[in-house]
């Protein structure tokens, strides 16, 4: 029987969609996140704005949290809403001006702001904070270029006015990341990668304040400026000089875009088809029941096309209807049983090479499977590649054995040289291929050993962990060589991270401590939205993690994870973290020869 782990957090909010939970009590990881998943269908339907000064109340706690989200909304306009809560003699002591580039720091709350009254009837308000980047005009999250944990200000009243004012005020634009559960919607817009054979996604958060009929025509717009800095050196923006033309309204069941001339400079068939399925990609919120989408160029109808057929097709977003798992089980890969679901065959591995294993990872290439095994080689740990249309029965070894080797993964990519993986060895990255042979990956700017990598779904970015920090990082693959082209650190309120993997396009699951008990946390790709997953696993270190992630193309199906916490594999899905055992390896039975104290290890999917 499985025994099973109930998560201690709200993590319903899996199923209906995060929403915001407002400050803590105390010190730790929130549900900070948004409404919808990003890129599935639902609007807002409402505007909404945060509230002027003279709905803030008069309680300087609620007041502080109210000053703390002014800045929600369209960003030319935050300045101005920050200020209407300052008292006149304070508003010179805020730095920043006005208008459309306006630095607004995005901060989390570690605590609720903790007031002290004054004797002169004033409060000071004392704010703990980790910075989590800057908000631009196109509503990505740029990293953070403050680096004070504290703030403080005073509120209090002011002659011949009702309500609390901000009387000093810090020196910068302060944003709560609580105030992105209320006041924006997460949005994910595309631009194509270098060579125009995928789309690379780019996270975005636009004002719930939008109205529904202009949200297409914002996010246009976004298009329009180019790839955010997250991802702007493996893709390319619209062709310079594009610009929409007028907005983008829904005409007779079809949501008609209008952009100029440069927006397809050569105006050949091949482009117009690119910047079409770009266009699809990015505007799935916005397009009608019919999924039609019309675009014209310069007041031109140029093509039509019916988007939910073009997603269907995309082979870089191709994720099986059904998820395999499998796990490490008496030193053989096997295929794990699931309730309700017909038994799966054997995984694709001759069973004479299927020994002396320690972790894997198997990808399907049409009817290629390429096989990654880590297996003991003495007091060492090897690893072994092999590709086959059938079982896999011929492994080439990578190489020397090491110390210490994490469980591998495939990057899912179109290179007709075949798969790319990647696998952690004595705190390095190193990259693989089908033929073997191992690389070194070399990850600038990142302090201390390596403990963990996982692959986005588009094959261009990676998530990692290294010297107890999260990074994600954009990935060029170039002649069969992986190169990082730009990496990030994320701010989590875990500490000693160790262990990553992605859940959808734009979510990580990581795993570290809060205070001294072991959590898994869902974390946006720039840092700015947490949740609960488990706040408590029953171990010492979680040292790997492997999902199922949301498919893009189809509704969301709540990613599913496997993880192994000290030797020991848990399965999770909505709520609840269950421990795998031996009844649900495919194949255990009373004529198996496994020791008895014999659990499953290492798990993982392939889809």
């Amino acid at each position: 029987m499985r025994r099973r782990l109930v998560a201690a957090a709200v993590v319903a909010a899996l199923v209906t969609g995060l929403a915001g939970c407002g400050i803590p009590e105390t010190t730790g990881v929130r549900v900070d996140g948004p409404g919808p998943a990003p890129n599935y269908r639902g609007g807002t339907g409402v505007a909404q704005a945060p509230p002027q000064r003279s709905a803030a109340g008069s309680d300087p706690q609620t007041f502080a949290v109210a000053y703390l989200e002014a800045a929600a909304g369209e960003l030319g306009g935050a300045v101005e809403r920050v200020r209407e809560f300052i008292a006149p003699e304070g508003q010179p002591d805020l730095r920043d001006k006005p208008g459309p580039d306006a630095q607004v720091n995005v901060v989390r709350l570690t605590e609720s702001p903790r007031v002290t009254a004054n004797a002169d009837g004033t409060s000071t308000v004392n704010v703990s904070v980790q910075q989590i980047g800057i908000i631009t005009r196109s509503g990505a999250i740029d990293p953070p270029v403050a680096t004070t944990d504290h703030y403080s200000f005073t509120v209090g009243r002011v002659a011949n006015n009702p309500g609390l004012f901000v009387l000093k005020p810090p020196p910068v634009v302060l944003l709560s990341t609580e105030a992105f559960g209320k006041y924006y919607q997460p949005r994910t817009i595309y631009f194509w990668n270098g060579d125009q054979t995928g789309l690379v996604p780019d996270l975005r958060y636009l004002p719930r304040s939008v109205p529904n009929e202009l949200q297409a025509t914002e996010v246009l717009g976004w298009l329009a400026a180019g790839p955010s800095g997250s991802i702007r050196s493996i893709t390319k923006g619209l062709p310079e000089g594009t610009v929409p033309i007028g907005n983008a309204p829904v005409t007779d069941g079809r949501l008609v875009v209008n952009l100029s001339a440069q927006a397809v400079p050569t105006g050949d068939d091949a482009e117009l088809n690119r910047l079409a399925i770009q266009l699809a990609w990015s505007l799935r919120l916005d397009l009608p029941d019919t999924d039609e989408l019309e675009l014209k160029i310069q007041n031109q109808t140029r093509t039509t096309l019916v988007a939910g057929e073009r997603f269907q097709q995309d082979p870089v977003y191709e994720v099986a209807p059904v998820a395999e798992r499998y796990t490490v089980y008496a030193g053989q890969v096997r295929r794990l049983n699931d309730p309700g679901e017909p038994a799966g065959g054997p995984p694709p591995i001759a069973p004479e090479a299927n020994t002396g294993v320690q972790s894997a990872a198997i990808i399907r290439t049409g009817e290629i499977s390429s096989v990654a095994l880590v297996t003991a080689a003495g007091d060492r740990s090897q690893l072994q590649v092999g590709a086959s249309t059938g079982a896999v029965r011929i492994f080439r070894p990578t190489g020397a054995g090491f110390a210490s080797m994490g469980r591998p993964v495939w990057l899912r990519t179109t290179d007709p040289r075949g798969p790319v993986g990647l696998v952690v060895a004595d705190g390095r990255l190193y990259q693989f291929g089908v033929a073997a042979g191992l690389t070194e990956v070399e990850l600038p700017g990142t302090a201390g050993p390596v403990t963990g990598v996982a692959p986005a779904l588009d094959g261009h970015r990676i998530a990692y962990t290294a010297g107890n920090r999260l990074y994600v990082a954009t990935l060029m693959v170039t002649g069969g060589l992986v190169e990082v082209a730009a990496h990030r650190q994320l701010t989590t309120s875990l500490t000693d991270v160790s262990a990553v993997a992605w859940t959808d396009e734009n979510r990580l699951v990581t795993a570290g401590l809060k205070s001294t008990r072991l959590a898994l946390v869902d974390i946006t790709v720039d840092g700015l939205l947490e949740s609960w997953l488990d706040e408590d696993v029953p171990a010492t270190q979680v040292t790997n993690i492997s999902s199922y992630p949301d498919n893009p193309v189809t509704r969301p199906n709540f990613a599913r994870l496997m993880y192994e916490a000290s030797g020991v594999a848990w399965y999770r899905h909505l709520t609840n973290a269950e421990q795998i055992d031996s009844t649900e390896v495919a194949g255990v039975g009373p004529g198996d020869t496994a020791p008895e104290a014999t659990v499953p290890t290492a798990p993982f999917f392939v889809y």
